[in-house]
């Protein structure tokens, strides 16, 4: 059978056959030999799925050695093949979906059996076989917990046994209940070849008598209906900006938005997942006159305990519930100290590049903000489309999910590994700046300086990007300003911004929502 653009794979493994392998893959690992024609091509196309492409990119789509290889990969990188989760996941993407959707399969259908359902009752002496497996597997698990007493042995391999005799009752009660009484296959193809002709019902025709059909997997027809989806902005390469919102959040990603870029043939390219929070607005105190000083706030009921969290290695608390932080020492940042205060207000210390030690204080708002927390990096190319950036020498690594929106559609104008310093921390703080605060900025390295270029063309084209994704001001260097005027949006930053350029005004208007919708920026 010939289809235009799609596959066709003839499965030729039984019922038992199929039942054995997926019955050997749950109770140790099915080896790639032991796969089918359609198990592999199957397994093709979710190892090259967004959570696995990087470890494919360099292996073809044929032949069962490479496959194997791939799994190898994955086994090297710790990571479980293809769970129930990542295989759901992983028809969510278009990309995987339609693949999947435009596969044809030939083989027997379960509606076709003989009256004593032979085929079926081959699988009873499945049972056994499957027992004994799942038995090796735990003794061998027995003897890594070195329990050795026998009567407890024997307790786990007799609970083994009671559980297969009730599944083997409730075999038998399916082929009795459900399986016999649903057979038609072969009734309707032989009353198919004595049928005669009637001018009220149409003739049958082209039924097979062996029972073997072409199928298609449901996941073709799921562009028919409506269903559970994750909030995705969809950014357009030419500037356009959509945030798709559906009528049901999938279970498990009501807290993330996807982000997925378009060039310009129309292919869609999944970038990324950003998980989200919700965060009171922080107001900026410039010079507050308060004392944040450990321990002359207030007083202290729990001392200076060092922790391992995150950026946080030592804590100590104040009676009223103030609590105060000591941040990592990295090379690039600036912040020392944090006391995040019972009232929602943050005091942050460091040093300043033109002030110096100092003290910057962020005060609770009542409007209320979302923030994304950025990817470490992000490293995706595909055909001619580059996205790339990496968070370097910063703590600062949450923004506003809109502004990530923008900044993903200029990473793929300029086509270069980006490197970000910062936007704000994840309550909405961002020492020792008060133009990223709430995420609303983000910070990069110059192109030439990073790349040791000749000019600075990178990064007038970098700066053109940004605007065209709906950036509206650019902070540039007083050493460098002159370089980049005619350029709209830039002002002089200072000698503050001789080292980065500084990117804000977002303008949240130009992204259109489509469905429900809440503004919390």
């Amino acid at each position: 059978m010939a289809l235009p653009g799609f596959e066709t794979i003839e499965e030729k493994a039984t019922i038992s056959e199929l039942t054995k392998k997926l019955s050997k893959n749950r109770s140790a690992r099915l080896d790639i030999e032991d796969c089918t024609e359609a198990m592999l091509t199957v397994l093709r196309i979710l190892a090259k799925s967004g959570y696995n492409h990087y470890l494919w990119k360099s292996l073809p789509d044929k032949g069962k050695n490479k496959v194997k290889e791939f799994l190898q990969l994955l086994e090297i990188n710790n990571k479980n093949p293809f769970t129930k989760e990542q295989f759901k996941a992983a028809l969510r993407t278009s990309w995987t979906a339609e693949l999947i959707g435009h596969l044809l399969v030939k083989y027997e259908s379960e509606w076709y059996a003989d009256e004593a359902l032979s085929k079926w009752n081959e699988i009873d002496d499945l049972f056994e076989e499957e027992k004994q497996q799942q038995k090796t597997l735990i003794e061998a698990g027995l003897d890594e917990w070195r329990i050795t007493e026998l009567y407890q042995r024997d307790i786990a391999m007799k609970k083994v046994d009671e559980a297969h005799e009730h599944v083997k009752k409730n075999w038998q009660l399916e082929k009795a209940q459900r399986i016999k009484p649903s057979l038609w296959w072969q009734q309707v193809a032989q009353a198919q070849a004595t049928q005669t002709a009637s001018t009220d019902t149409p003739a049958l025709s082209k039924l097979s008598a062996d029972g073997k059909a072409w199928f298609i997997h449901p996941v073709a027809m799921m562009d028919y209906f409506s269903g559970a989806d994750i909030v995705t902005y969809h950014i357009y390469h030419d500037g356009k900006i959509e945030k798709h919102i559906p009528q049901e959040i999938l279970k498990g990603y009501e807290q993330k938005y996807k982000y997925v870029y378009h060039d310009k043939d129309n292919n869609e390219h999944e970038i990324c997942i950003a998980d989200w929070h919700t965060i009171n607005k922080k107001g900026f105190n410039r010079y507050p006159r308060k004392t944040f000083k450990y321990p002359d706030h207030g007083r202290v009921s729990e001392t200076k305990t060092n922790v391992s969290d995150g950026y946080i290695v030592a804590k100590a608390k104040y009676e009223n519930g103030d609590i105060h932080e000591w941040i990592k020492k990295e090379n690039g940042v600036s912040i020392y100290e944090r006391l995040t205060m019972a009232n929602g207000d943050i005091a942050e210390y460091g040093i300043h590049d033109q002030d110096g030690i100092v003290w910057r204080l962020y005060t609770k708002q009542q409007e209320e903000a979302q923030l994304v927390r950025m990817p470490d990096s992000i490293n995706y190319e595909s055909n001619d489309v580059v996205i790339k950036y990496e968070l370097k020498e910063t703590y600062r690594k949450y923004t506003n999910s809109d502004i990530l929106a923008g900044f993903i559609g200029a990473l793929a104008e300029i086509k270069e590994n980006i490197i970000v310093t910062g936007s704000s921390y994840e309550q909405g703080s961002c020492f020792p700046s008060a133009l990223h605060i709430n995420g609303q900025s983000i910070d990069t390295k110059y192109i030439k300086k990073d790349r040791n270029l000749s000019d600075w063309e990178k990064d007038k084209e970098f700066v053109n990007a940004l605007a065209k994704f709906h950036f509206g001001t650019f902070r540039i260097g007083a050493t460098i300003y002159k370089l980049f005027e005619g350029i709209s949006g830039i002002i002089n930053g200072g000698t503050l911004h001789d080292s980065h350029l500084h990117t804000e005004n977002f303008d949240f208007n130009a992204i259109k929502v489509i469905g429900q919708f809440e503004n919390l920026n």
